[in-house]
């Protein structure tokens, strides 16, 4: 593990933010419905962050996610339900 003191410089949560096939499965899961229903909140906090981890220049979760064509991820994405209480799962 690596670590700083200032999260964007972090080599592997830069690793991760890059790596296509983290939002291609994040895309995936927000397409379907069942799955959309199990994880749908935490997909939309996950893409949150990594949308934001780095402001100072586009990184590739944001320019991607601008990018999305898919209709069911983007359906998807607007039928997540955010109302839910995080501890109700705990």
């Amino acid at each position: 593990m690596t670590s700083t003191e200032i999260v964007s410089k972090n080599k592997i949560v830069e690793y991760i933010v890059m790596h296509a096939p983290l939002l291609e499965s994040i895309f995936w899961l927000l397409g379907q419905t069942e799955t959309r229903l199990d994880f749908g909140h935490d997909c939309l906090i996950t893409l949150t962050l990594l949308v934001n981890f780095e402001k100072d220049r586009p990184n590739d979760c944001a320019v991607r996610l601008s990018l999305l064509d898919d209709h069911l991820t983007l359906n998807g994405y607007s039928q997540v339900n955010t109302s839910t209480n995080i501890f109700t799962n705990v």
